[in-house]
């Protein structure tokens, strides 16, 4: 190994460990803000060391589909007829009175994006 490769993953461990702070840092600052999410860095390794390859927020999808569910169940009360639920549809309006179709629908357009039962949830109703 090189004097230049071993400086070049020292500097990639280093730019790591301080980005890896820094995420940490802004999680402990806003803990009692209840509208942050929680965020952590996601890294690879690469053949001079590994390198952050970007910040993500933490998610919990079985609370984002019941909210989910929940949401369209109010949208679709109050309105005279039914129609789309813009998360799922990108605006655009859709009704149908098949079930079956309307959950195909979803599932092609979701790309797997939403779990099925939260899709099954909105056709049905």
């Amino acid at each position: 190994m090189s004097l230049t490769s071993a400086l070049s993953i020292a500097q990639s461990a280093l730019l790591n460990t301080a980005r890896q702070t820094s995420v940490v840092s802004r999680n402990v600052a806003d803990a009692s803000n209840s509208d942050y999410a929680r965020r952590y860095a996601v890294t690879s390794v690469t053949s001079t060391g590994a390198r952050t390859v970007e910040i993500q927020r933490a998610t919990n999808s079985l609370l984002f589909g019941q909210n989910l569910v929940a949401l369209s169940a109010d949208l679709l009360e109050k309105r005279a007829d039914a129609g789309g639920v813009s998360v799922c549809s990108a605006g655009g309006v859709r009704y149908t009175r098949d079930a079956a179709s309307a959950l195909a629908y979803l599932e092609a357009t979701n790309a797997g994006t939403t779990p099925t039962p939260v899709l099954k949830a909105l056709a049905e109703r």
